[in-house]
């Protein structure tokens, strides 16, 4: 009898024992689980996250740098076969090839007609845009001074591209004007509706500021203007609307917008690139049918609308390692090319920064 109720005794603690064991393991697995589920949220998910198809660094392209060896890319525009990029701190514009041969003579270095080169001069160059019915290019600086005003306006160049060479057909100053120089607009794209031209500014601040409003999150917004006058010492991009981002948008800074023809009539696709986030918002600009329009006195009603917020590729700790997206434009319904800033100095930046920097990407879209 002692004997029988010492083996049921054994059982019990044996079993618990296993059972507790058991529910440990359960436990542990379920945490190991939960962590590895965090930890590839962080890191990004496959459905939001763009898919590098292909890059390579400025310094790879260009067999003649014209004594450049820093590259601080800020808007691209594809035309033809070529991608055309500008950058913030030298004047020369790059034409590329579209295949981007590696240091190929098809990867060229526009100059500007008639600029004396100093070496610590910066053209402020913050994007690009192009008239495609005219092949007139827009070259914007982001905010200058200016001598009507005691604000910054930006001033968008109108250029003609040669082969080897650019030149300056007119400028004019944006009637919106800035605080600061260095808060205006970030990147330009151009329209034609109905007969009329426009551009659109991307603001870098939230609510075109700079500042603690300018760090508000989700308050985009993009300038539409049109220009007013055709003489460069009197002529403005006059402000006809001021577009608010959707707030999927939620971004800490804007880095610049490109548009795309949509299939149907009245919709354009559009693009706007956030560096500080590392993130790309993909949506559509809806425009309203309309006649006889006065493009410099009439009040247009485009409204922007969300298709999409994706993410830029991280590293395996979920670090955004494509840290200085500057410019951006559709390759197709399918891929956007975006080009990289120089990384920060100093410490601003980590390290991991330095691979992704001063170059070219291709990225298909999920």
């Amino acid at each position: 009898m002692f004997s029988v109720l010492a083996l049921v005794a054994t059982c019990i603690v044996t079993c618990g024992l296993t059972v507790a064991l058991i529910n440990s393991r359960s436990e542990t697995y379920s945490f190991v689980a939960a962590s590895s589920k965090k930890m590839q949220t962080e890191m990004g998910d496959r459905d939001t996250t763009l898919k590098l198809a292909k890059h390579i660094t400025f310094h790879g392209l260009v067999a003649n740098n014209l004594g450049n060896n820093v590259y601080e890319a800020s808007g691209v525009r594809i035309v033809g076969d070529s991608y055309y990029v500008v950058f913030d701190n030298i004047f020369d514009i790059g034409k590329m090839a579209k295949d981007l041969p590696f240091l190929s003579t098809d990867n060229v270095l526009l100059t500007l007609e008639g600029q004396k080169k100093k070496k610590k001069d910066e053209s402020q160059y913050e994007g690009i845009a192009i008239d495609l019915d005219n092949n007139i290019f827009f070259l914007a600086q982001e905010a200058v001074a200016s001598k009507k005003s005691d604000r910054y306006h930006a001033n968008i160049s109108e250029v003609h591209m040669g082969s080897e060479s650019y030149r300056v057909t007119r400028a004019c100053l944006t009637e919106i004007g800035f605080d600061t120089d260095n808060k205006g607009i970030e990147g330009i794209a151009h329209l034609r509706v109905n007969g009329n031209e426009y551009l659109l500014g991307l603001c870098e601040g939230n609510h075109c500021e700079g500042g603690k409003k300018g760090r508000e999150l989700g308050n985009g917004r993009v300038v539409v203007m049109t220009r007013d006058g055709d003489d460069s010492r009197t002529c403005s991009w006059k402000t006809v609307q001021i577009m608010e981002i959707p707030k999927e948008a939620k971004f800490q800074d804007y880095s610049d917008i490109a548009v795309h023809p949509g299939y149907k009539k009245g919709v354009w696709h559009v693009a706007i690139l956030s560096q500080e986030n590392s993130q790309i918002w993909l949506g559509k600009l809806n425009i309203p049918e309309e006649k006889n329009v006065n493009a410099t006195t009439h009040r247009l009603h485009w409204s922007l609308e969300t298709k999409a917020v994706y993410d830029f590729p991280k590293d395996d700790q979920g670090n955004s390692i494509y840290c200085n997206v500057e410019g951006v434009d559709f390759f197709n319904d399918d891929l956007v090319v975006v080009v990289s800033d120089r990384m920060k100095g100093h410490g601003e930046q980590p390290m991991w920064c330095l691979d992704r920097d001063q170059s070219i990407h291709v990225f298909s879209l999920p």
